[in-house]
């Protein structure tokens, strides 16, 4: 544990002659690395990435969870199960060097972070010096620990399900039409406010709108900086057939073209009724809808209506535990506009597709979906079935 956290304090490597003063001085203020409640300390710099960045995942899905203490660990023995990797440190050290300096001129300080010239002034996502400023302050405070300084979903109090990494631009909890992976500004407010039911991620609900709303601004800044730094690392590396003739130039078309995708996610997607049923209707659309749930092909990541403990890797190579539906709380809500749209396009980042049907079955899989957790609510050969023993691995 104390080398994870010399390693991890605020994001910040630490000799080890100076541990026991990181120790106290990162005790003493929630989030690490701070020496008041203003706000990071000016001295602190975003450390250089150094674990490792997953391009693809072995074909054979996980079977445990990893040591949280031990993530970096575990991505860089996926090469042995079939995985690609790049690991930073491969590149030469002269261009880890420029990158980190390009980095800090286009994207600031945890103290005064910024975004390259020209992306804060365009759209609306509020992503001025001011904002992020204060997202920064709060995001410290009420986040770092969990989210790393960094945003890399590794700070001091992570663990299983792991926190958010938000450098690869992937989010779980997608409500725009654009589906390029980011989220609407509503989407990470909702996530703000009301938490992720499962997880440790806690709600906060009290929070003033305004501070919401910075919170949200600096998470497209850590996410911004954290794709360009990753996919500028992808395209330096020794094996990568790309060139970069200018690095600083290319994290400006890097940045600005995420940018762009943060801002055609904020369009909505489209809206559709669900039909409100009642009785002998209901029963019949829960039964149409476990149909359609074994069609699809549902049961083979939902074992058992996912009563097994079972993993799939997701976007950032690590397991994701695939959602135990029989149980009344879902990561993603549970309202019927919310399963709703994860049925139409799926969840991308956790390898979750999208079932092609029509409106009317998808409404009928939404009433089996709402009704799952329920056995009074299920008819009684669906419950039947639904309740038979899960074989294999237990929860």
């Amino acid at each position: 544990m104390i080398s994870r956290f010399a390693k991890q304090c605020g994001g910040v490597t630490i000799r080890a002659t100076e541990l026991c003063l990181a120790f106290v001085l990162c005790a003493s203020a929630v989030g690490c690395g701070v020496s008041s409640d203003d706000g990071y300390d000016p001295h602190l710099r975003y450390a250089n990435r150094s674990d490792p960045i997953v391009i693809s995942v072995p074909a054979n899905q996980p079977t445990t969870a990893p040591d949280p203490l031990k993530l970096d660990e575990f991505l860089s023995a996926l090469p042995s199960l079939g995985a690609k990797v790049v690991l930073p440190a491969e590149l030469p050290l002269a261009q880890r060097d420029q990158l980190k300096q390009s980095l800090d001129a286009l994207f600031g300080t945890p103290a005064v972070p910024i975004l390259p010239e020209g992306i804060a002034a365009v759209g609306t996502l509020s992503l001025d010096a001011e904002m992020l400023a204060k997202g920064s302050a709060s995001y410290r405070i009420r986040c770092s620990s969990c989210h790393g300084m960094a945003g890399d979903g590794k700070g001091v109090s992570a663990g299983f399900p792991f926190p958010r990494d938000f450098r690869s631009g992937q989010f779980k909890r997608i409500t725009g039409v654009a589906q390029n992976g980011k989220p609407r500004i509503a989407d990470m407010k909702r996530v703000i406010r009301g938490g992720i039911p499962g997880t440790s991620m806690p709600l906060f609900d009290l929070l003033p709108e305004d501070n919401v709303d910075a919170l949200a601004a600096y998470v497209i800044h850590l996410s911004i900086r954290g794709e360009v730094e990753a996919t500028l690392i992808r395209r330096l590396h020794p094996d990568s057939e790309e060139d970069v003739a200018d690095i600083t130039t290319t994290a400006r078309v890097i940045a600005a073209k995420s940018h762009r995708q943060w801002l055609e996610a904020q369009l909505p997607d489209a809206t559709h009724s669900q039909p409100v049923l009642e009785g002998g209707m209901l029963a019949q659309s829960v039964r149409q809808g476990h149909v359609l749930f074994k069609a699809n092909a549902c049961l083979s990541c939902h074992e058992a209506y996912g009563k097994t403990t079972t993993y799939r890797y997701d976007a950032w190579g690590l397991p994701n535990k695939v959602q135990n539906l029989t149980q009344p709380e879902y990561h993603w809500g549970r309202e019927p506009a919310d399963l709703a749209r994860h049925l139409r396009h799926g969840i991308k980042p956790a390898n979750m597709p999208a079932v092609q049907m029509k409106e009317s079955d998808i409404a009928d899989l939404v009433n089996f979906l709402r009704a799952l957790p329920f056995p009074a609510q299920l008819p009684a050969d669906v419950r039947s079935e639904v309740e038979r023993p899960a074989t294999g691995r237990s929860p």
